[in-house]
C-alpha cells in the first residue's frame, strides 16, 4: 500500500526534528564550585552559597553558544530552534570534587565547557592539569591569561575541531560525525543585524535584558529605576516583556509557542513567614541594639508583602550611610542582593530557550498565600457541596489577585 503525501511529510518531519536534536552537538557548560559551601543556604531563597558565588558565570553561560550549529547561524533559525525545543543550554553547576571523583563518567560528553571565576580558576586549573585535552576552559578570573578569557568564537572553532579530531582518533565518533563538524563550521557567519532592547538597570527586568543580550540585542538604558520613580516600576516591566514578546514574533513567527508568558514574584522560604522575627532571629549575634534592630526591620520589609520597592531602613540619608558602614549590616544587604541577582539568573535560565518574556509581579500577590491554604483544605475535603465551595473560593482569588 502506497504512503499517502500527508504521512510521508510526517514521517520526513519527525526524522528532521529527531536528527536536529542530536546531542552530540550540543556544548554542555560546567561551573564548579567547592563542597563545602553545600553545608548551609541562603536565609530567604536556600541558595547554596557556591551558587551565589558563581552567578556571574551563571549569566554568562547565557551568552554563550547552546549548541555547535549556532556558531555559523543566522539569528532567526537560531532563536525557531530554541523556541521550538530542538536546541537547547546545558548548564550543570557542580562541586569541583566530584569533578574529580567522576571524570570517567563527564569524559563521554562531547564538547564540554568549563567556567571559572577568582575564587575557583586555581582550583580548575589543577583540575584541567590532568584532563585538560577535553575541556574549554573559559575564565574571568583577574590571574587568567588573556586567551582563557577570550569568548570568541575563533575560539570555539579551534576547540571543537581539535576535540572532534582526537574523538574520530580514538574511535569515540565516526568519519560521518567527523564531516558534518567539517561541515558545520566551513561556511563564513552571516551578519547579524543590530537589534535594541531598553534597559532598567534594576532586578525585576533582568531576567528580559538577558534573553535578548542572549539572542546578541544591544541593551540601551531606557532609565535607571529606583525609590525616586516608584511610579515607573509597572510601565518599565511591561515594556520589558512586550519587547520580549516582539522579539520573539520578529525572529520565530512560525515557531510552536507553549509559555506565552512566566508570572513570578520574589520568593521567601515558608518558616520566614511563620516566625517571631523580634524573638527568633539575631537574638544571639555579638552586635548592638540598634544594629539588630535594622535587620529585624530589613526581614521584616521582605517578608511583609507590598510593592517593588522595599521600607526604608532608616530615617534619613545620614542615617543610613551610618548603617551601611556597619559590617553586619552592609553584609546582610549583600547576601540578599545576591539572592535576588541568582533568583533572576535562575527566571533566565527557566525562560531563554523559548524566549519566554517574564514579568515578575509585586510581592503584594503573596497576600493571597492564606486563601490558596483555604482553598486546598477545601478541595481534599469530603463536604457535600465541594464543587460549589471549591469554585466560590477560586472566584474569590481571582478577584483579590
Amino acid at each position: 500500500m502506497p504512503i499517502q503525501p500527508e504521512n510521508l511529510d510526517l514521517v520526513r518531519r519527525i526524522f528532521f526534528e529527531e536528527h536536529a536534536r542530536y546531542p552530540k552537538y550540543r556544548i554542555q557548560y560546567y561551573i564548579p564550585h567547592f563542597r563545602e559551601d553545600c553545608d548551609s543556604a541562603s536565609m530567604f531563597m536556600a541558595y547554596w552559597p557556591g551558587v551565589l558565588f558563581s552567578v556571574d558565570l551563571l549569566e554568562l553561560s547565557l551568552m554563550l553558544p547552546f549548541d555547535i550549529r549556532e556558531l555559523k547561524s543566522k539569528r532567526a533559525p537560531i532563536v525557531i530552534s530554541r523556541v521550538a525545543g530542538i536546541t537547547s543550554q546545558t548548564i550543570i553547576p557542580i562541586t569541583i570534587e566530584s569533578l574529580k571523583d567522576n571524570v570517567k563518567i563527564f569524559s563521554a560528553a562531547t564538547f564540554k565547557c568549563i567556567l571559572s571565576n577568582d575564587r575557583t580558576y586555581n582550583a580548575i586549573n589543577e583540575f584541567l592539569a590532568e584532563n585538560g585535552d577535553e575541556w574549554l576552559h573559559i575564565s574571568t578570573s583577574t590571574s587568567a591569561d588573556e586567551e582563557t578569557r577570550n569568548l570568541s568564537k575563533d575560539r570555539f572553532y579551534q576547540y571543537i575541531v581539535k576535540r572532534t579530531a582526537k574523538l574520530l582518533e580514538s574511535g569515540d565518533v565516526s568519519s560521518i560525525f567527523s564531516s558534518s563538524i567539517d561541515e558545520l563550521l566551513s561556511p563564513k557567519r552571516p551578519p547579524w543585524s543590530r537589534l535594541q532592547f531598553p534597559g532598567y538597570a534594576h532586578g525585576i527586568t533582568r531576567p528580559n535584558e538577558m534573553i535578548a543580550a542572549s539572542l546578541g540585542s544591544e541593551i540601551i538604558l531606557d532609565k535607571a529605576l529606583g525609590i525616586h520613580r516608584i511610579n515607573d516600576y509597572v510601565p518599565a516591566v511591561t515594556k520589558s516583556c512586550k519587547a520580549i514578546m516582539s522579539l520573539r514574533r520578529k525572529l520565530s513567527a512560525d515557531a510552536p509557542i507553549e509559555n506565552e508568558i512566566c508570572l513570578t514574584t520574589e520568593p521567601i522560604l515558608w518558616h520566614l513567614y511563620k516566625a517571631n522575627v523580634d524573638k527568633e532571629l539575631f537574638s544571639g549575634l555579638d552586635e548592638n541594639k540598634n544594629v539588630i534592630n535594622v535587620l529585624r526591620r530589613i526581614v521584616k520589609s521582605i517578608r511583609k508583602p507590598g510593592g517593588y520597592a522595599k521600607l526604608n531602613l532608616a530615617d534619613s540619608e545620614r542615617e543610613l550611610d551610618e548603617l551601611l558602614d556597619n559590617k553586619t549590616v552592609s553584609s546582610f544587604l549583600r547576601a540578599y542582593q545576591m539572592e535576588l541577582r541568582a533568583f533572576g539568573v535562575s527566571l533566565t535560565i527557566l525562560n531563554a530557550p523559548e524566549v519566554t518574556p517574564v514579568l515578575r509581579m509585586e510581592s503584594r500577590i503573596n497576600g493571597i498565600k492564606g486563601d490558596l491554604i483555604n482553598l486546598a483544605a477545601c478541595a481534599r475535603g469530603n463536604n457535600p457541596h465541594l464543587k460549589f465551595k471549591t469554585c466560590k473560593l477560586a472566584l474569590n482569588i481571582q478577584n483579590k489577585m
